[in-house]
């Protein structure tokens, strides 16, 4: 997917390969072609389209190597340089949401390969970043997907900010923006681990009836009564 950025027309089939490469899990090959592409971009605008894809290449390297028993030192240099070249998104293109999206995910990643710990540490700022991707896309149908799995892994108050029923709001925006509109994503319909995940926050929060009702009457006054926060932008 080409995002608000247009590149212009030379670059186009050369994302569209990156993009089909990588969908592909052809990663290795997608990173080639990246390597020999970003010296020829014209503009920022060129330079961000390849650096945000040059970090979710990564994250796939990465998630390949961990099937194949890579050490913790392989994992954490694929998704240290995924990040930086999700910076370098950004520093291109602030107004584009993809390089903040990569970004959150690389560091994730990371979180994830360090332990317990450091992945509650990255939580907090893969949640900033996940704000940012919504302050500029707010119909970017995978940050709702992201935040619904964060929202339900993360343990709540004191520790983070786990919470299993906005993880059950999340998962439900995710599926109404694909549905309403199924490009508005890196995918062409609704995937069905969006249904899955959802499915996994309902089980988790095991709310009755009357309850749902209940809360859902709290939570649309407190909509009412609040004009920010990043919980309220799933409602």
């Amino acid at each position: 997917m080409v995002g608000p950025f247009v590149a212009a027309q030379g670059l186009k089939p050369v994302l569209d390969q990156i993009d089909d490469l990588d969908e592909a899990g052809r990663h290795a090959d997608a990173l080639a072609l990246l390597e020999r592409s970003l010296p020829d971009a014209r503009s920022d605008a060129e330079r961000a389209e390849l650096h945000w894809r040059a970090a979710r290449v990564h994250v796939g390297m990465g998630d390949d190597l961990l099937e194949r028993g890579a050490t913790e030192a392989e994992l954490l240099a694929l998704f240290e340089e995924g990040e930086a070249h999700a910076d370098q998104a950004i520093a291109a293109a602030p107004d584009l949401h993809l390089g903040y999206y990569w970004k959150s995910a690389s560091i994730g990643k990371w979180g994830q390969t360090r332990g317990v710990l450091n992945a509650l540490g990255a939580a907090g700022r893969m949640r900033q970043l996940l704000r940012e991707v919504i302050d500029r896309a707010p119909e970017f149908a995978p940050t709702y997907y992201v935040l619904g799995s964060m929202y339900e892994q993360l343990p709540g108050f004191p520790l983070s900010f786990g919470n299993t029923d906005w993880a059950v709001s999340f998962g439900r925006r995710a599926i109404d923006l694909r549905e309403a509109d199924p490009e508005s994503g890196e995918v062409e319909e609704v995937r069905p681990d969006y249904y899955t995940e959802l499915a996994k926050h309902l089980h988790k929060r095991n709310w009755s009836q009357a309850r749902r009702e209940r809360e859902q009457r709290r939570k649309r006054d407190r909509a009412q009564n609040e004009r920010r926060g990043l919980e309220l932008s799933a409602l």
